[in-house]
């Protein structure tokens, strides 16, 4: 899609009695953007006319955003040529990437930012100049727009977001300008987030985290004094949890899931290592006899050593203890969707993008959220190179072992609730595995006699 039609595509009149007066203002930024639809000098500024405040509809006001060509910007800014590299070979790009492009363009235009208030449609305008150079990124990934109370299917205004958003947020909160990092106006009001009173703009940690990704050490220094806050905060859902804690973007932030587990249940950090193999062994025990299928299958993983085991023992749980719940009053979950809901295979790096977005369909056809999951690269008895996806997030692991306790922590660090195919399964790992009761905790009939293994 060009960025003329893509724009004019987010165009939307705010009621029927200014569309007739909106669309001298829409063929003006037509005639303009069809100007400039030729790569332009990064110094050529870009105008929009927007309706005055004036009661009468006919007065216009014009402000200016500096227009610039996107490929020759990143062929002259240090790492940029690495980006355009990297997609010309792999024909997509990598959260890691996807950071380095942003912070390219945010930096870029960082004068005007700070000057003058940005606009949704300025977020629109620099959405549609990554997804013209890189067609086969998603727009929703660099910006979302808001969406007021009353669209809401919640019942509750969402405020803009995407890698665009978090960028002019943090920078501008690292230099003082806070206030301009997002435009309000009486249709999307940013509302508070959390409950506690200690998740304000003021704590300097929070502060700290939203404006810096480096050093490190000060990263995890920072993380580490602001679990209080977490801990007590009250989220909608996952997205809502990364969207006020954006340092979770970095892909380094699986160890600081790890440090939010460990503070809430300090004995249980390695539970995972020292009870799987042997509760697993324990379970087999118990549903003596099994399917011939089954049977195969765990004489095939004793071949295997301990990391690469876990799908396959994952699988057989499914099998042994598939799911009771039902999608509707019709149909129930099968066991493949318990296990997809934990882990989908994938045969190469290729096809994890389409995975993600095939997981994000099924979840909205039957009207669910898209809770933490891995996807693994191979086949069941011979895969490697775990990815934990959380929200839009993917968090890469050189071991399953890892990869899978981190995705069981991410649950209770998240405070998320478990996928509605696979809470059983969860249920026996989170207490029979590490060996933790929450007052939340639904225990099924059919599984009551695991939970005392």
């Amino acid at each position: 899609m060009d960025i003329e039609n893509f724009l004019l595509s987010q165009h939307v009149p705010s009621d029927a009695s200014t569309e007739s007066n909106n669309s001298s203002i829409l063929e003006t930024d037509s005639e303009l953007l069809s100007t400039n639809s030729e790569p332009s000098s990064s110094n050529q500024l870009l105008t929009f006319l927007e309706p005055g405040p004036s009661q009468n509809n006919n007065i216009v006001i014009t402000r200016c955003f500096p227009d610039f060509d996107l490929k020759t910007l990143l062929q002259t800014s240090v790492g940029g040529n690495s980006i355009l590299k990297f997609y010309e070979t792999n024909s997509f790009l990598n959260n890691n990437k996807r950071n380095q492009l942003t912070d390219i363009v945010i930096k870029h235009i960082y004068t005007h930012i700070v000057n003058h208030k940005i606009f949704y449609e300025d977020y629109n305008f620099i959405a549609a100049k990554i997804i013209s150079l890189f067609p086969k990124e998603s727009i929703g990934t660099y910006f979302t727009n808001p969406v007021t109370k009353r669209q809401s299917t919640s019942g509750r205004p969402i405020a803009a977001r995407g890698k665009l958003v978090d960028k002019v947020r943090n920078l501008l909160y690292k230099y003082g300008e806070r206030k301009r990092a997002l435009p309000l106006d009486n249709d999307y009001r940013l509302t508070k987030r959390t409950k506690s009173p200690d998740t304000t703009e003021e704590n300097q940690d929070v502060i700290w985290l939203k404006a810096n990704r480096d050093p490190w050490d000060q990263v995890i220094i920072h993380w580490k004094s602001s679990f209080t806050i977490r801990k007590n905060a009250k989220y909608d859902n996952i997205h809502d949890f990364y969207f006020n804690w954006p340092i979770l973007d970095d892909p380094r932030s699986d160890a600081l899931i790890l440090i939010d587990f460990d503070l809430r249940y300090p004995e249980s950090g390695l539970y995972f290592y020292l009870n799987f193999n042997k509760f697993f062994e324990k379970l087999l025990h118990l549903k003596q006899p099994m399917t011939e299928n089954i049977t195969n299958t765990v004489h095939a993983l004793q071949n295997l050593d301990d990391d690469k085991k876990i799908p396959g023992q994952i699988t057989v749980m499914t099998q042994i203890l598939p799911p009771k719940g039902r999608i509707n009053k019709k149909i129930k979950f099968s066991t493949q969707e318990a296990l997809d809901s934990i882990f989908v295979l994938v045969e190469n790096t290729g096809d994890i993008e389409s995975k993600i977005q095939d997981q994000i369909l099924k979840a909205a056809t039957n009207k669910l959220p898209v809770q933490p999951y891995l996807i693994l690269q191979g086949t069941l008895l011979n895969c490697s190179s775990p990815l934990l996806v959380i929200d839009s997030v993917k968090y890469k692991f050189n071991s399953i072992s890892k990869a899978f306790d981190t995705m069981f922590k991410a649950y209770h660090v998240l405070d998320a609730s478990y996928p509605k195919a696979s809470s059983h399964i969860h249920l026996i790992i989170q207490r029979c595995i590490y060996k933790i009761k929450t007052k939340f905790d639904n225990v099924m009939p059919h599984i009551a006699d695991i939970l005392d293994l």
